[in-house]
């Protein structure tokens, strides 16, 4: 069991970072706290199940399995995810890290509303 907790504690933290969140925005978008979310991370304890559905929504993974397992995907590239900044901000001036975090942020946010909505 060590070897899962630890791939999930190792995978937790790849996904959050592809993700561009902080540990506290991850927390607040499961309910639960960024100290919570910490101690995963760092092999601390373990998530529930019904937990580890809600972190694969919020950081767009497709199973648990994935983020359970010991192969996390690759980061986008840096044309990705310069094009992606373009298509966000029309390309007008620099798109600082701040902007950007608050950009990943904000489409996190758009879908759990969608995903909550399709739910009801």
């Amino acid at each position: 069991m060590a070897l899962v907790k630890d791939d999930l504690a190792a995978n937790l933290k790849k996904y959050r970072k592809l993700s561009g969140m902080t540990i506290h925005e991850v927390g607040a978008l499961i309910g639960k706290s960024g100290k919570t979310v910490s101690a995963w991370e760092n092999g601390r304890g373990q998530p529930d199940a019904d937990m580890l559905i809600k972190l694969c929504s919020v950081l767009h993974i497709s199973s648990v399995s994935e983020l359970l397992g010991s192969s996390a995907p690759a980061a986008p590239s840096a044309p990705d995810i310069e094009a992606a900044k373009v298509a966000l901000f029309g390309g007008d001036g620099e798109v600082t890290d701040e902007m950007w975090e608050e950009a990943l942020f904000a489409a996190q946010l758009i879908k759990e509303r969608h995903r909550r909505k399709n739910d009801e």
